[in-house]
This record gives C-alpha cells, structure tokens and sequence, in this order.
C-alpha cells in the first residue's frame, strides 16, 4: 500500500516538473545554453517554406536563423558542443535575411573541424571552422533561432 501511495505522489510532480510555462506552443526544449538556437530534426530542400517547417519541428516561436546570429556567438567552442556538432554537418541559414545568394543558390553552412571546406566549396564568409556557402538543390536541415 505504501508503495501505490509513493507512486501517486511523486506522479503529479513529474507532470509539474515537465510542464511547458511560457505557453509558445514549443515543446519543452533547453535551447537557452546554445544561444537559443537549435537544428531541425528533419532535413528540408531549399524551395520548402522553411519557416513553416521549422515551426511545424520546433515550434511557433522558432524561425531561420541567420549568418549573422552564428557571427555574434561570443564562445563558439562551448555552442558547438551545446548543439552537439560534428565534422561535415550542414544546415540552411540566410545571410542578411536572404536565403538566396544569386540564381537559386540557397545560403548553407558545412562545419568542418580539420579547418578545410569541401573542395570546390565557394567559400563567402568563414567563422572558425563554420564556413558559409551556397548551392542549388539542396536537402538539409536547418538551422533555427528562437
């Protein structure tokens, strides 16, 4: 009887403990420590709506992240374990808030932790081992801000 009694108790302090406050409609992540970004779980091509499917795998308050929010990072090393990376990930972002940078050519990042890009990878800004280039016909995850 004991036992029941325990499990009956300590049950509505999980749900409470697991609640999401801020009413976003966002599941509860810890984004907070990774500067309030995270990466897609799914990988979507360049012509999607990005922003509807980045709402649709994280959450309303979320939305493309740009170039420029990875620039003003102050501690890379710390936010590259945060968000758990590895050699030669990839992930969409815009720069300036564009998403295209001639053409059809979709803004992307490949992180690269010997320090190289990708041979022929068109290189149109560096940050550390982050590399900012752009291609056509891309299927990838995206990088998002909240």
């Amino acid at each position: 009887m004991k036992k029941y009694l325990f499990i009956l108790l300590i049950t509505p302090l999980f749900f409470i403990s697991c609640s999401d406050d801020d009413d976003d409609g966002d599941p509860i992540t810890n984004v907070s420590s990774c500067n309030n970004m995270s990466i897609t779980a799914g990988k979507y091509k360049e012509t999607d709506d990005l922003n509807t499917k980045i709402k649709n795998d994280l959450g309303n308050s979320y939305s493309i992240a740009d170039w420029n929010d990875l620039k003003n990072i102050s501690d890379l090393d710390s936010w590259i374990n945060c968000m758990n990376l590895n050699h030669d990930d990839q992930f969409m972002v815009t720069r300036n808030g564009n998403y295209i940078h001639s053409g059809s050519r979709q803004y992307y990042v490949h992180y690269s932790t010997d320090g190289l890009p990708y041979s022929g990878f068109a290189v149109h800004d560096k940050i550390g081992n982050f590399y900012l280039g752009s291609w056509y016909g891309l299927t990838m995850n995206v990088l998002a801000k909240k």
